[in-house]
């Protein structure tokens, strides 16, 4: 992703001071860090899933089955294309 240590340490720090995340030290290597959801990342998390929720019963609602699986199959094409 030409991406520098710096840039993601600099955007960590920013998501952790907003409460996005948290960063946990590791017991067993000192220079290591885990990464979780804080508080806003969860609640953000929970907005995410309901609005899939949302798109997959309209989906389900305005699409049939066939045209479903071609799409997951045009998808998986352009996904393949993309590596």
């Amino acid at each position: 992703m030409e991406i520098t240590k710096s840039a993601v340490s600099q955007q960590l720090a920013k998501l952790e001071t907003e409460g996005y995340i948290m960063k946990k030290q590791s017991a067993e290597d000192k220079r290591a860090f885990s990464i979780e959801l804080g508080e806003k990342g969860l609640l953000y998390k929970k907005e995410i899933e309901k609005f899939n929720e949302q798109l997959v019963r309209i989906y389900n609602e305005k699409l049939t089955p066939v045209e479903m699986t071609n799409i997951l199959s045009a998808l998986q094409k352009l996904q393949q294309l993309m590596k």
